[in-house]
């Protein structure tokens, strides 16, 4: 699924709070779904998101967080992580979100072996630590990371752009 996003002057909006750090709010820009039809527009990709044996309420709280940034969409919410690699390639999931444990890397790299494509995000108790996994790349985020250490992570490990 693509999205269509216009961007739209902040003054046109009337008075709107902005995060200095958002490339498009620094230049004056806030992304919105309307606007006049002169404005530019951007094509973002939604991010095709599986959450596996996380709490609702973490795997929601983590969700806002990255749709902040792209849209997303939910492909399914899995109890346990048996059918995580079959239905992840069949589904062509960007990004997976699951419990920190004692499999996780037993779970990353059997996925990544299946879809090299996919990003695994490993979150522990809490939410307080967590662990990155892209093919080539296994990342962890120190204790008491900010969603802007999430993003920024998930960026650095594709080079840049993700999805």
């Amino acid at each position: 699924m693509i999205a269509t996003v216009r961007a739209t002057p902040a003054y046109a909006l009337g008075e709107v709070r902005t995060r200095s750090s958002d490339r498009l709010s620094a230049a004056g820009w806030l992304p919105c779904f309307r606007g006049a039809a002169t404005s530019p527009v951007l094509k973002l990709k939604a991010i095709r998101l599986i959450l596996v044996s996380l709490s609702p309420l973490l795997g929601d709280m983590v969700a806002e967080v990255l749709a902040e940034r792209w849209p997303i969409e939910r492909l399914a919410r899995l109890d346990d992580t048996r059918e995580l690699p079959t239905r992840a390639a069949a589904t062509g999931a960007d990004l997976v979100l699951c419990r920190l444990d004692s499999d996780s890397d037993r779970l990353a790299d059997a996925l990544l072996a299946m879809q090299p494509s996919v990003t695994i995000v490993a979150l522990g108790a809490g939410g307080r630590t967590a662990r990155l996994y892209r093919a080539g790349h296994r990342l962890s985020l120190p204790r008491g990371f900010s969603p802007r250490d999430l993003i920024a992570s998930l960026l650095a490990t594709a080079g840049g752009t993700w999805p």
